[in-house]
């Protein structure tokens, strides 16, 4: 059985070297060769975020066209990638409208499929989810138009939406040969180290539930010393309102304390002693009349 891919697979694919053993960056764009309808080779990026450098491998290149890892022959196999490849840019196919050879529209294409061995267009697929088979001698690529026979339209097949997660690709080198295969496990092996998804999945799942467990216990630290500054806000206002206002029992001494110094009797009168000594004041001072 003859594997396929789509094209579309391979965008931000690890590639990397097998003589050298490297991972030289992730698939930027893929080119084909409208005469043959084959892939005449891939472009891959290389560096930083927004810096990277733009590198291209020859179809002869290729050792395998994987789903998870493209694997070339060398590293010195990469040259910088110019302009003039521009237009064999799958990125420019897309969007092409897809007739027949008596110019009925069948829609707009979305990807192409080619076989892993020999990289040669098997497939091309059209809006609304739906491919049709082809036979490469028979379409023609145009700049602007795909023509394929008009008795073709029968060929038209619905195909489910494909999962493109890694996890959901198993690593397939059944269609190396031999002597390339344990080369190529190891590499499969390096790259699943170093990259895991799945543990990176659940890497991140730990990372949250951690995150979420970090979150709680600091709401609650939160929650906790709000709590103990409501209370020590409560206690100062007693504390103030009680120095404010003495309260009823303290007023209740400090009337009876009134009461007591008003009705006590006037403190003596030095020269009362000596005032009723003469006849005079017995009569005219009251405090020396005699009852």
């Amino acid at each position: 059985m003859i594997q396929k891919i789509r094209l579309s697979a391979l965008q931000k694919t690890l590639v990397v070297s097998f003589e050298e053993g490297l991972r030289l960056g992730r698939v930027h764009d893929v080119f084909l060769d409208r005469q043959t309808k084959r892939i005449e080779g891939i472009a891959f990026s290389h560096g930083l975020l927004g810096a990277e450098d733009k590198f291209y491998v020859d179809r002869a290149a290729i050792l395998k066209l994987g789903r998870d890892v493209v694997i070339v022959s060398r590293q010195e196999d990469a040259r910088p990638l110019t302009d003039e490849m521009g237009p064999k840019s799958l990125k420019l196919l897309k969007g092409r409208k897809v007739t027949t050879a008596e110019g009925a529209f069948i829609g707009d294409l979305t990807d192409i499929t080619v076989h892993r061995e020999n990289g040669l267009i098997a497939e091309i697929h059209l809006t609304d989810d739906r491919a049709m088979e082809v036979d490469i001698a028979e379409i023609s690529l145009g700049p602007d138009v795909i023509v394929v026979p008009t008795g073709w339209t029968g060929r038209i097949r619905h195909v489910e939406v494909e999962k493109a997660g890694v996890l959901e690709r198993a690593l397939d080198f059944t269609a190396l040969p031999e002597s390339l295969r344990h080369r190529y496990a190891e590499l499969k092996e390096s790259v699943n180290r170093s990259k895991g998804f799945e543990r990176v999945v659940d890497s991140l799942k730990s990372g949250s539930e951690k995150t979420q467990e970090a979150v709680k216990r600091t709401s609650h630290k939160i929650q906790e010393t709000i709590q103990q500054i409501r209370k020590s806000h409560e206690t100062e206002d007693d504390a103030r309102a009680a120095a404010e206002d003495p309260g009823e029992d303290q007023g209740r001494e400090a009337e009876h304390a009134g009461k007591t110094f008003l009705e006590s009797d006037p403190p003596p009168d030095p020269e009362a002693d000596h005032a009723c000594d003469s006849d005079r004041a017995v009569e005219t001072d009251e405090r020396c009349k005699r009852p």
